[in-house]
Formats: structure tokens, sequence, C-alpha cells
């Protein structure tokens, strides 16, 4: 599991898109031209040994001592965190972005009341309250980040979005309903937490034996499929086909036909060339594909694509396992992708704990099975003595 920090929308924010490649399956036989590279699988899909975090890293931004007990909820607030008041400004602040958001999208924002709308309040309440929890965590553990580090970062982000421009700058700005003073306050934020996560996960290390272990358990995910390369020319009909294979026969350049004559696109520029890897393709193809001679052309072919005429450029490559020197760094990564959701997980389950009871909600605000503090524990009054609604 990966965690995500949801930190409130920030107009000039980054949103990482990661696109993943992909191999030739058995739907794009010989019609896509892409070239299998065999990848190994993603941390969740291995049959990870189960690396254990070091003992001393398991709560390490945590800080020590007890949370005050909460102070009733003053007017003007929604909750409040320990001594720590979060102000309904900052609630309507970020269910007024969140409006905003869906009008920009050509969306309606649920009406007041609706069960709609009570689930977007409890998740601005739910990030009010985690962003109050860590800048508990970051003051307690000597953890400075200021308005001057959230403008320099802000001054990147301008550079990289809007190239300087800060005319488009304050426009997005302006079409977003934020001010550039709530924009420096999230980046400040987004800065506390990736300086409280690197807290979390800064004494974990991987060993040779811990990726020698992993490679052993997960052999498998390493194997490179049996493979050929082969060139192919795709034809729409059996009497087009029949015509090309005799003018191959005859010497003709098999290369150069494929680039004047296929309908794959895709291989068509690269004279059919194409890697046809075992268990990727629909069965008629690597059939023919696998039987060849080396250097031989087939007879056409008939796949649901139409027909082929394939050439065996080389020999078939049997299954292999890629050498863990190969395959180190990204053994590496995967345990420390692992480890590292592992200590915030942990982390986050101990703050939780941390700040359990230290929580107090105005009336309407609280989440739903939210049991207020003891009566018997001081300061534990009604935490809707406000009278303040959700509204």
């Amino acid at each position: 599991m990966t965690f995500f920090i949801k930190i409130t929308l920030i107009a000039v924010a980054a949103s990482v898109l990661v696109f993943g490649a992909y191999a030739c399956g058995n739907n794009d036989e010989g019609q896509e031209g892409k070239e299998v590279v065999p990848v190994v699988n993603s941390p969740s899909e291995l049959s990870n040994p189960e690396p254990v975090l070091p003992e001393e890293s398991n709560n390490p931004a945590v800080a020590s001592g007890d949370v005050p007990n909460p102070i009733l909820v003053p007017a003007g607030a929604v909750a409040v965190v320990g001594e720590g008041v979060i102000s309904r400004d900052d609630f309507d602040l970020l269910i007024s972005q969140q409006e905003q958001l869906a009008l920009n999208q050509g969306s309606e924002f649920p009406a007041v009341g609706t069960v709609e709308y009570e689930q977007v309040k409890n998740a601005m309440i739910e990030i009010l309250v985690r962003r109050e929890q860590y800048f508990q965590e970051a003051i307690a553990l000597g953890i400075e980040v200021t308005d001057d580090d959230a403008r320099s970062r802000l001054n990147e982000l301008v550079e990289q979005f809007f190239e300087g421009d800060e005319d488009r700058y304050f426009e997005e700005l302006e079409n977003q309903g934020l001010t550039e003073e709530r924009v420096i306050a999230d980046l400040r934020f987004q800065q506390v937490t990736d300086a409280l996560f690197l807290r979390v996960i800064e004494s974990i290390s991987i060993s040779d034996e811990d990726i020698e272990a992993y490679y052993i358990e997960n052999e498998e995910v390493f194997e490179i499929p049996e493979q050929r390369e082969v060139a192919h020319i795709l034809l729409e009909t059996r009497e087009e086909a029949d015509a090309l294979y005799e003018r191959i026969v005859a010497g003709e350049d098999f290369s150069q036909l494929a680039v004047e004559n296929s309908t794959d696109e895709g291989t068509a520029q690269n004279g059919g060339s194409y890697t046809a890897v075992k268990g990727y393709s629909v069965p008629q193809f690597e059939d023919a594909a696998y039987a060849l001679e080396t250097g031989a052309v087939s007879d056409p072919v008939k796949t649901q694509f139409g027909w082929h005429l394939i050439k065996a450029l080389e020999d078939i490559e049997p299954l292999s396992i890629q050498p863990i020197d190969d395959v180190r760094d990204d053994i590496r990564g995967f345990i420390r992708r692992d480890l590292e959701s592992a200590a915030v997980e942990n982390w986050l389950v101990e703050l939780q704990n941390k700040y359990e009871g230290k929580v107090r909600y105005a009336i309407g605000f609280a989440p739903p099975g939210f049991v207020p503090p003891s009566s018997n524990d001081p300061g534990a009054d009604d935490a809707a003595s406000t009278g303040e609604g959700a509204s």
C-alpha cells in the first residue's frame, strides 16, 4: 500500500501521472509493433520475504510526551486538537475550494444536508485534524518549515508550470478561488509532511543479504520468457498474401515488401520486425513463428487480424532468469518501498493512538461514530458546547 497525504487543493501543485509500459498482448499480435521487454513485476505482485524494520525506526517521528487534554471548542472553531484550534474559517475555505473544483469540472456540488455533502464535510474535517496533528508533531520534534521555505518552493512551481509568468499564475489562483497566502500555507504543510515522513523512513537500510533473499524467494518473477525475433507482413486477403509470398520466394526483399504492403503500421516502418514472446501471441501466429527454421518464411497464416507472412529472423531464445546483478537496483527499490510503506503505516497508527481522546468537535462536525471524551476527564465537557452547526 502506498500512502498519500491529501493536503487540500493547491492550485499550482503537480500531479504525478505514472504511465506503465505494457508488453504486447494476445489481442495485438503483430499489429502494434511493440517490442516486448521483460519487466520485473511491481512489489504488490511479489512474494516478499518480509524484511523487518529496524526496531529503532518503528516510531522515529512520533514525539515523546502526551498530548494535552483538549480545551472546550471555542466560538468560531470546528474542532480542537490538544490545545490547537481549527477555525471555522479554515473549514469554510476547504469547502469553498471543493465547490470551486466542482464548478471547474462542470459538476454540481452537493447541497448542505445531503449524504454527499456530509461525506465531503467529514473528509475536510479529517484533513484539518490530521494537518493540526502533523504540525504539532513537527514542533515537538524540532522540525521547522518557515513561510520563506514555502515561498521558495512556490517560486519553483511558478517557474515550472507558468514559466515564471506571474500574471498567468495569479489568474490561475483566481480561477481556483485561492489566495497566495493560502497556497503558501498549503505548501508549508506539504513540506512539513515531507519532513515528517523522511524522519519516519530515515533509518531504513537494506543489505545485500536482503536483496539476495528477495531474489531467491521471487525467482520466477525474474524469468525472461521464451521469445523469438521475427518479421511479418499483415494483409487483408488470402489472395494478397499468396501474391506477395510468390514475390518473396522469387527473391524480393521481405523487409522492403513489409514497408510497402503491410497494413500493420506499427511494424511496417521497421520492415515488419517484431518480438514474438511465448504466450503473448495469438496461437496461429505463435505456432507458425516458432515452427520456422531461422531465415525461412511461412505460408500465409490466418488470424483474427488478417493474413500474415512470417519470417524467422533469429533462433528461439529459451526461457532464462535475469542475473541478480541486472535486477539488484530494482529489488532494492521494491524492498525499500515496502519498508517505507510499512513504516508510514505504523507511524500513522501510532499517531492516531497518541491523539485518541484528544480531539473535540463543535456540534455538527464530529465524524460518524465519534465518542466524546469521558466527562470525568478534566476539560471533557460536551465537545459540542459552542452550539455551532455545520451548515
